[in-house]
């Protein structure tokens, strides 16, 4: 498995061009990777022949099909099976109020709107996730323990802070042999960066499906990109390009649980919500999104019966047979 920091300046990427970082957009950015996945197939020939797969989240939902439509156009001795996207975001919907957002076109009703919605959720809720606790300072957290006003947390919410803390020190950098020849610390978004509004995206999910499968996902309490809009998104696009559903919205399960909600489109095509996910899935719900990843990888259907219900009602059946 690959994790790739990009653009250069994010992590512990770097450019050896200063004026690398005054202009990045989606297209460098692809460009990049593009090169970057080139010569490390060149490096390591061993893995020319196996399936090759691309995921990411957020705005991943640019990167990862302006990548694999990349791989395709550039014909590019690269396996390509299929894409992922935990959460996705690339909605012409969004694109729309982004751009009316960042030109002051919004109109006063809809500010209006914003302004009350943010006032009611307050600072104290975790936008990525709803249901969790906001990281507090370290002297508010030392007071509501001496006070027993709070369990401990079953969830580090302060992961990211200490995650920035950690990355910094300098016996961590070299431990990873780390080089940040142009930079001062360690950040995961370091560069300004002039994202791509405008995607054609119908288009590159059309070319990819032709060669191998998307899968995109939602975590559902994440209010940054909701499932609601995700769900909208996918079956705008479905109906776009001609895909019949071919697995009605369900539950599926993971470890006698419902993991979440699913739709199949034709052969090339799904949507997963996964319950009780964050925006970053991976942190809040690991055990669901590995489920949802091997689905993906393998090729194979998330499960839709509760096979652990079913043992237990046949055993329980038996019990009063007995």
């Amino acid at each position: 498995m690959l994790y790739l920091e990009s653009p250069a300046g994010v992590g512990f990427s770097y450019s050896a061009n200063q004026s690398f970082y005054q202009s990045v957009n989606d297209d460098m950015t692809a460009r990049d990777n593009l090169v970057f996945l080139e010569n490390w197939f060149k490096r390591f020939p061993e893995f020319n022949h196996r399936g090759f797969y691309i995921s990411g989240e957020s705005y991943g939902g640019h990167y990862v099909p302006q990548l694999a439509h990349l791989i395709l156009q550039s014909k590019a001795k690269i396996n390509l099976k299929g894409i992922a996207e935990i959460p996705f975001s690339n909605s012409k919907r969004i694109s729309t109020s982004m751009r009316q957002a960042a030109s002051g076109a919004l109109t006063p009703v809809c500010f209006r709107v914003i302004t009350l919605v943010s006032s009611e959720m307050s600072h104290f809720i975790d936008a990525y996730d709803v249901t969790l606790d906001v990281c507090l300072s370290s002297l508010q957290l030392q007071s509501l323990r001496l006070n027993q006003m709070q369990d401990e947390p079953k969830v580090n919410v302060c992961v990211e802070d200490e995650t920035i803390v950690y990355l910094n020190r300098k016996d961590v950098q070299t431990a990873f042999h780390a080089r940040l020849p142009n930079a001062t610390r360690w950040s995961s978004a370091a560069v300004p960066y002039a994202g791509s509004l405008d995607t054609d995206y119908p288009s590159y999910i059309y070319i990819l499906m032709m060669q191998g499968f998307v899968s995109v996902s939602s975590g559902d309490q994440d209010s940054i990109l909701p499932l609601t809009g995700t769900r909208t998104l996918v079956n705008g696009l479905a109906k776009e390009l001609g895909l019949n559903t071919t697995e009605a919205y369900g539950v599926w399960f993971e470890g006698g649980q419902v993991g979440g909600w699913t739709q199949v489109y034709g052969d090339f095509l799904s949507f997963a919500t996964i319950r009780g996910a964050s925006h970053e899935a991976p942190f809040s719900q690991p055990e669901r999104l590995l489920v949802l990843f091997r689905s993906f990888v393998e090729g194979k259907p998330l499960l839709r019966v509760n096979g652990l219900a079913k043992r237990k009602n046949t055993v329980s059946s038996m019990n009063r047979l007995v």
